[in-house]
């Protein structure tokens, strides 16, 4: 099983086409972010997951991704991993449904 580092690295990578992903450490792995919205996180022991609403959770539960916790959040199999195509596909899909999300009040 590779690092979480090399997984986040890879997988970031994997996002160019879609703009600049950030990842920010957090929680022992990572948050990764895009256009200020964390739409994916990768464990302490690098398994990806994605942001998922009403609107892509039918994907993402129809290809059998099992959700990842309390969190909205559901793990990428790690043989999808290195499918550029289909992970781009539900990563916008993931970056679309962070968007959706209401902003959060910032604390006073």
């Amino acid at each position: 099983m590779a690092s979480k580092d090399a997984v986040m690295e890879k997988f970031v990578a994997t996002l160019v086409p879609l703009g600049a992903a950030e990842a920010k450490a957090m929680f022992g792995g990572y948050g990764i972010f895009m256009d200020g919205q964390m739409f994916a996180k990768i464990s302490s022991k690098g398994v990806v997951a994605l942001k998922a609403d009403s609107e892509n959770l039918p994907t993402f539960e129809a290809v059998g991704m099992p959700k990842a916790g309390k969190m909205p959040y559901y793990e990428v199999k790690a043989a999808d991993l290195s499918d550029a195509k289909k992970l781009q596909s539900w990563a916008a899909s993931s970056i679309a449904a962070a968007l959706r999300q209401p902003a959060k009040k910032k604390k006073k």
